[in-house]
């Protein structure tokens, strides 16, 4: 009898896990809107992830930075 039960609960487990997995690789199928790139701003918090950014030309998109972060000069605006 414990091994029909058992049997019954792994099959009833193995149903759902699919049911799941395939809601969920449905959900990841569906169109993202579009964000437009152009508009995002970074907050660095690290002063060479703030170095990189800006010797990347990203230094328009900067839109803050710690304390610490004091090369490039332009980044001590932001």
């Amino acid at each position: 009898m414990q091994g029909f039960v058992l049997k019954e609960f792994m099959k009833k487990k193995n149903i759902i896990s699919f049911l799941l997995l395939s809601v969920l690789f449905l959900a990841s199928c569906s169109e993202s809107p579009n964000r437009e790139a152009d508009n995002a701003n970074i907050v660095s918090l690290s002063p060479n992830i703030t170095e990189i950014l800006f010797a990347l030309g990203l230094g328009e998109q900067v839109v803050g930075v710690t304390s610490y972060c004091d090369y490039p000069p332009a980044c001590s605006e932001k």
